[in-house]
């Protein structure tokens, strides 16, 4: 009997491990902006930061963590991409990000429009698994 409370105990072990939730945090860092005509605008710096949940059930989210955001939709996270398109409305102008990120090579592109005057502009960079500092 001790012997089955023991395998029992065991394989819950394993049921429970299989059924958590995995978070990711990554960082992306901003290198070049170009404008619609693929023209490069100039020097671009700055970082973004976005948690990736994945629970069981094919459940998955996402989280920006350092800027604002009224409305993400079109989430797409599987084993090669993360998307996304994040709305928000200042002064009554709705700007839109197009954000899409390659889990292998890290490449990260964010498209930004402005839908008052159709304005856009391309950020490119790089993400990876973010540590942390502290």
């Amino acid at each position: 009997m001790k012997a089955l409370t023991i395998i029992l105990a065991v394989l819950m072990m394993f049921v429970g491990g299989a059924a958590k939730s995995k978070s990711t945090v990554i960082l992306c860092k901003i290198k070049h902006t170009f404008d619609p005509g693929g023209k490069q605008t100039g020097p671009t710096s700055g970082e973004y930061s976005y948690v990736i949940n994945e629970s069981p059930g094919n459940q998955k989210s996402i989280q920006i963590l350092d800027r604002r955001c009224d409305k993400i939709s079109e989430l797409q996270i599987d084993d090669k991409l993360i998307s996304f398109q994040c709305r928000m409305t200042l002064n009554n102008i709705t700007l839109s990000e197009k954000i899409t990120i390659n889990r292998y090579s890290g490449s990260y592109q964010e498209v930004f429009s402005n839908t008052k005057n159709s304005s856009m502009l391309i950020h490119t960079g790089i993400c990876g698994r973010a540590e942390k500092k502290f």
